[in-house]
């Protein structure tokens, strides 16, 4: 497994249904959970940099 993958897989607590990276800005990966969560990352530093709350459902799509 990717050590992208296991930072994104403890920044969430529940499934994680989508991933995507920033078609125009290189270094950028965002995840959508179950967990009702947005979650942005930084690829280079593994961090986590933003996270979206306040959904009434799961998030299930990320579109670009």
């Amino acid at each position: 497994m990717c050590v992208y993958c296991m930072n994104v897989t403890i920044g969430h607590t529940e499934k994680i249904y989508s991933v995507h990276f920033h078609p125009l800005a290189s270094g950028v990966l965002a995840s959508a959970s179950y967990d009702m969560t947005v979650r942005v990352w930084d690829v280079d530093s593994e961090e986590e940099r933003i996270v979206l709350q306040g959904y009434t459902d799961t998030v299930n799509t990320l579109t670009r």
